[in-house]
C-alpha cells in the first residue's frame, strides 16, 4: 500500500518486511548533506526479506481522518456531517514480532506480535489489551487474524493502516520504487507507475498510469546504531482518481491525490529497513441536492503511517 503508504502507504502502504538498524531511526541524525554528483554511488535496494525465526521490535502510529466542510445556496457554511467521518482513526501500535514462516521471496505467511501496547483514540482505548498475542495467519490476499486464539476479523481495518508486515500480494518496495542502477546523493529516478496505481487499489483509490506523475530520490545518509543508511523518498501525485469504499458520501468527483514516503535502508543491502513514513492525501468535491439547495461538499482524506524498528534476540 501506499501508506501505508502508505498503510499504509503504509502504503502502505506500503508495509516493508524489515529487522532493522539498532535503535531506531526517530532519533538518528538527520541526512547528511552532500553536493549533488560528488558522493559515491550507491546500490538501492529497498525489499528486504524475512527468515522464519526473525524477531524484532516495532513501533507504530498511524492515523486516517476525513475532514469535511460544505456550503450552500443559503450561505450557512461550516462542517459538513457525514458518514464514513467514523472512519477516522488514530492508531498507536507497540509490540515484538516473531515471523513463524515465510515464502520463497521472504514475505510472511505466518507471524505473531506480542502486544506492548495497541491503542486507538484520546485518550487512548486499547483495541486489544497489552499482553495479548496477535496471531496472523496468510489466507488468501489477506491474514486471517486470532487473539489469544481467538478469531479476531474486526481487527482487519485497524491492521490494515498499522500491522508491520506486507498486504499479501502486494507489491513490494523495489517493485514500487526501486531501481537497478547505483545513485548518487541528489540523484533521482522514475518508479513502476503501473505497480503504483496497482497499489492505490488497495487503498481505495484508482487512476490511470497518464494520471500519475512523481519520482524517487537518494536524500543523503544517515548512521542509525552505527550502521550506515540511505534516505529514499519518493513523491507520488495523481490527477482525476475516483473514489472506492473509503467515504460513503454519494455523488463525489474526482479526486487529487498526493503522496510522500520515506525509507531509511541500510547501505549493506543484507540488512534490512530501519524505518517508513508515508503521507497520503486527497481532496475531492461532492455536490448534493436536495428539494431547497445543494450543497457542494470538500473532502480532504489524510493517512499517515510511521514505523520505527529494532531487532530482538
Amino acid at each position: 500500500m501506499i501508506a501505508t503508504m502508505i498503510r499504509p502507504i503504509l502504503i502502505h502502504t506500503f508495509v516493508l518486511g524489515c529487522l532493522a538498524c539498532s535503535g531506531g531511526a526517530s532519533n538518528a541524525p538527520g541526512a547528511a548533506v552532500t553536493t549533488p554528483g560528488t558522493s559515491p554511488a550507491y546500490q538501492i535496494v529497498l525489499s528486504r526479506p524475512f527468515t522464519a525465526g526473525d524477531r524484532l521490535r516495532a513501533v507504530v502510529v498511524a492515523r486516517q481522518q476525513i475532514a469535511a466542510t460544505h456550503d450552500n445556496d443559503k450561505d450557512d457554511q461550516g462542517q459538513a456531517t457525514i458518514s464514513g467521518t467514523d472512519k477516522n482513526m488514530d492508531l498507536s501500535l507497540a509490540g515484538v514480532l516473531t515471523i513463524r514462516e515465510v515464502d520463497a521471496n521472504g514475505r510472511a505467511l505466518s507471524a505473531v506480535l506480542d502486544v506492548e501496547h495497541f491503542t486507538e483514540g484520546t485518550p487512548a482505548t486499547d483495541i486489544v489489551p497489552p499482553g495479548a498475542q496477535i496471531e496472523a495467519v496468510r489466507k488468501g490476499d489477506k491474514f486471517a487474524l486470532k487473539v489469544d486464539d481467538k478469531p479476531r476479523p474486526d481487527l482487519q481495518k485497524f491492521l490494515d493502516l498499522a500491522f508491520p508486515l506486507h498486504r499479501p500480494g502486494s507489491p513490494r518496495g523495489d517493485e514500487l520504487f526501486g531501481t537497478k542502477e547505483p545513485k548518487q546523493i541528489g540523484d533521482t529516478w522514475s518508479f513502476s507507475k503501473s505497480k503504483v496505481t496497482e497499489s492505490l487499489v488497495e487503498d481505495g483509490y484508482a487512476a490511470r498510469d497518464s494520471n500519475v506523475t512523481g519520482e524517487s530520490r537518494l536524500q543523503g545518509t544517515r548512521v542509525v546504531g552505527g550502521v550506515e543508511c540511505l534516505d529514499v523518498t519518493s513523491k507520488v501525485h495523481a490527477d482525476r482518481a475516483t473514489l472506492g469504499e473509503v467515504t460513503d458520501v454519494k455523488g463525489a468527483g474526482t479526486a487529487t491525490l498526493d503522496s510522500t514516503i520515506s525509507l531509511v535502508v541500510p547501505v549493506d543491502t543484507k540488512l534490512p529497513l530501519a524505518m517508513e513514513e508515508a503521507t497520503t492525501q486527497a481532496k475531492v468535491q461532492a455536490r448534493i441536492k436536495d428539494k431547497q439547495s445543494t450543497d457542494t461538499i470538500k473532502l480532504t482524506i489524510t493517512r499517515y503511517r510511521k514505523a520505527n524498528y529494532t531487532p530482538m534476540p
